[in-house]
């Protein structure tokens, strides 16, 4: 990153980090972190079988003609919506 043309490293924004260091950095505060992430996401003209998205079967394209378009996705740490 630059700010002003002179290089900045927001780790270490007062300059070099050395080992042990009593300079605040951005590393001195746990960044909070919810695990999980999308693994795949395809389109159907029909409802697939979770299998089907884990696995990768399956792979039809879809046609102007096809009765409908689904959209089906698949990920790990998903969690509720709070309403």
């Amino acid at each position: 990153m630059r700010h002003n043309g002179i290089r900045i490293d927001l780790f270490a924004p007062s300059g070099r980090l050395t080992c042990h260091s009593s300079v605040d950095t951005l590393w001195d505060t746990a960044i909070e972190y919810d695990a999980g992430g999308l693994l795949s996401l395809r389109f159907f003209d029909h409802s697939p079988k979770i299998e089907t998205l884990r696995f990768g079967r399956e792979n039809a394209p879809l046609k102007h003609q096809s009765p409908a378009i689904v959209i089906a996705a698949f990920g790990i740490g998903v969690q509720k919506a709070i309403s």
